[in-house]
């Protein structure tokens, strides 16, 4: 009589850095996201196993807490720097709690962006600022400079703008602009000033 084999989990850690490509809800377990995360970088952790030495330049899904979406941010096109462990031959996880200890480094960008203007708000959390919210049409790339909107095409963004632009009648709702953005957090991104 055969019997099934046995396979021995091993405790594994992997410190991975890379790009979120896409968010997804994991339909398979209830109150999960699945985020694809291009990997740049792959580093061992202490003195547990990696198996995850071949993803460097591979796409790879992780399995998040959906609560962590929101908490941390997680959005396509920003970098991150996480823990992950493998749980299952088929599957990666997030280590609970380290993202949070990981810092971000801020990647300096622009992209244009041209759509249609279909609402703005005060903010009356900053002073001297209304966001609009942009209906996107297209972005393109602005010099070297990386394109963290490259997802936005077909969606909706808000970008803060200076008070000044709505109260002079330079900005209205349903208005088709052209403008230069960029990030300066994960969910937050500003119109950035013409020069001269």
């Amino acid at each position: 009589m055969d019997m099934p084999a046995q396979v021995q989990a091993i405790e594994n850690r992997a410190e991975v850095t890379g790009t979120i490509r896409r968010v997804a809800a994991r339909k398979a377990i209830e109150g999960y996201s699945l985020v694809t995360l291009d990997v740049e970088s792959v580093a061992s952790v202490g003195g547990y196993a990696n198996l995850f030495a071949w993803a460097k330049g591979m796409s790879i899904e992780v399995t998040v807490p959906t609560t962590a979406i929101t908490a941390l941010e997680i959005a396509p096109d920003r970098k991150v720097t996480w823990m992950i462990k493998r749980t299952t031959p088929g599957s990666v996880a997030l280590v609970e709690g380290s993202a949070a200890k990981m810092p971000v480094q801020p990647v300096e960008n622009q992209a244009d962006v041209t759509g249609i203007i279909r609402a703005l708000t005060e903010r009356t959390d900053l002073p001297g600022y209304y966001t609009a919210s942009i209906e996107v049409e297209s972005t393109t790339v602005v010099g070297t400079y990386p394109n963290l909107f490259s997802w936005a095409v077909g969606k909706s963004i808000e970008v803060n703008i200076p008070e000044a632009m709505v109260a002079s009648g330079e900005v209205t709702t349903n208005q088709h602009v052209t403008w230069r953005v960029k990030k300066t957090g994960p969910t937050i991104a500003f119109l950035v000033p013409k020069s001269g």
